[in-house]
């Protein structure tokens, strides 16, 4: 609190926190913290830079979302829901604090706001969000007031006012109603309409096909095993440069178009898990008894620490998706 106070009462640049929100009628648990928080700003005396604003309501959420400068949003990562308020807030031209959950996990892009960690998770809570709360204050001194207190001759805060552009640039078309309704009707809806009519024709032949292919995979699938993954094993790759990828496939009864096989690859966390994971194709080669050798390459594009596997699907032309499913297999590299 005393870190916070000497940042809120700066005389020269001052900042005033607006906290607004309604627990549940039920929800005492929620209500004992903001009673805990406006009575740590009654005790230190900063009634005039913590705000609270009772009744919250879509009237109060309007005039929050045009006129803050500045979003926070700091829950403990992964239990953001999404974070339409800060969604809405963006289309405003407010600029994001955020932990990098939810929407703005995919909304920052390190010059539209500005992020609170790394997005990683982690077991040791308590010591995590006392990090976070340092890294909060740690920004608010030496980034966020510094940008927003520079003005020009005109008293303009043009670095601010580029990032509030780039913001609403970034964010508008992509989180909004229009777009999700225009991906859906493309992405699912048109394509659902299109797979029904295709397995509904001709007495439903296709889908009876399609339902029997699926028991046979089902049959078989146990018969799946990755026998060897050949691969570069240097341990210093250049990015974009092509890595060739060797697999040998026991498939027991299947043939070599029932499977998709797929080079998974991407950046490692701090728990060696692939993030943001991208994935290639690998090609049908040939058949050497009951082994089937499949063969390709993919490209890290991103340096740091990499890592890569090879995973084994169900793959037909009339499922919407290889992991509809359910079946995978993974090798171990």
């Amino acid at each position: 609190m005393e870190r916070l106070k000497k940042i809120l009462t700066n005389p020269l640049y001052p900042i005033q926190m607006v906290i607004a929100g309604k627990a549940h009628p039920h929800d005492t648990q929620g209500k004992e913290v903001i009673q805990s928080i406006v009575q740590r700003v009654r005790e230190h005396e900063l009634e005039k830079n913590v705000i609270f604003l009772e009744d919250y309501d879509l009237v109060i959420a309007r005039m929050m979302v045009k006129g803050c400068d500045i979003w926070l949003n700091n829950p403990i990562r992964p239990l953001e829901a999404s974070g339409t308020s800060g969604m809405k807030a963006a289309l405003n031209g407010t600029l994001n604090l955020s932990i990098l959950d939810g929407w703005w996990d995919e909304g920052y892009d390190g010059a539209n706001g500005f992020a609170i960690g790394f997005g990683e998770e982690h077991e040791n809570s308590e010591e995590i969000e006392h990090i976070e709360s340092e890294m909060i204050y740690d920004m608010l001194e030496n980034e966020i007031i510094p940008i927003f207190y520079t003005r020009s001759a005109t008293n303009v805060p043009n670095e601010w006012v580029k990032l509030m552009k780039n913001c609403m640039e970034t964010n508008a078309p992509m989180f909004s109603t229009s777009r999700m309704v225009k991906e859906y009707t493309s992405r699912f809806y048109i394509p659902a309409i299109n797979s029904f009519k295709e397995l509904s024709d001709n007495n439903a032949i296709k889908s009876k096909q399609l339902e029997e292919w699926k028991n046979h995979i089902i049959k078989e699938w146990d018969k799946v095993q990755i026998v060897n993954v050949e691969f570069p094993k240097n341990s210093n790759l250049d990015v974009r440069k092509p890595i060739d990828v060797k697999v040998q496939l026991k498939i027991g009864g299947l043939s070599q178009n029932d499977v998709s096989v797929e080079a998974y690859f991407g950046t490692l966390n701090h728990i060696d898990e692939i993030i943001s994971p991208a994935t290639r194709i690998l090609n049908f080669q040939n058949q050497s008894g009951d082994v089937y050798n499949f063969e390709g390459h993919f490209t890290f594009i991103e340096s740091g620490v990499q890592g890569f596997t090879i995973r084994v699907m169900p793959n037909h032309p009339l499922l919407a998706s290889s992991t509809d499913m359910f079946l995978c297999k993974w090798a171990k590299v």
